[in-house]
């Protein structure tokens, strides 16, 4: 019902040009797992890239483990290199969030499975991330996928004493 409506929103009263406003929307549809919000937004022309303080649609949806709404985006041409103010990439959100789904979708579209990003403070990988976060499947990933187990944070912690220190 609410769909329904959002459409008819969408499509009747706003055939004007409001690109700031759904873009906005998009992200807060992908945050929340609103995969046929994300789809009617993305119809009528949101900005897949757009980016916010908290990152792309692709980020948000990764940090909040939507592996479905991720697939999507993905699907459409999402950017899987973008980061966040954090220098957080959509891999990282999904290793840290712990959604093997997502992970595997991002690795099958060319995330950097060991990149990492000047302005993250900490300096952590993906397979760090998800080690810190106990998330063991999601580290078996990206084990198999090539992630790098001897690098170091800036913490100098590696993957495997952030697992141990996770249990």
């Amino acid at each position: 019902m609410i769909f329904r409506k959002l459409e008819t929103l969408l499509t009747r009263w706003f055939p004007y040009d409001c690109d700031d406003w759904i873009d906005a929307a998009l992200g807060e549809a992908a945050k929340h797992g609103h995969r046929s919000v994300v789809q009617l937004l993305v119809q009528q022309g949101a900005n897949i890239n757009m980016r916010d303080t908290a990152g792309t649609p692709l980020i948000q949806a990764a940090a909040a483990a939507h592996g479905d709404v991720v697939e999507y985006l993905l699907k459409e041409g999402a950017n899987v290199h973008c980061t966040n103010k954090y220098g957080q990439t959509a891999l990282c959100a999904a290793a840290s969030a712990g959604d093997l789904n997502a992970t595997k979708a991002l690795i099958e579209h060319g995330a950097k499975v060991n990149a990492t990003s000047p302005r993250d403070e900490d300096g952590d990988t993906a397979l760090l991330l998800a080690a810190q976060g106990g998330h063991e499947k999601v580290v078996e990933c990206l084990l198999s996928e090539g992630a790098n187990t001897h690098h170091v944070n800036n913490c100098n912690a590696t993957a495997l004493q952030l697992a141990v220190d996770a249990r």
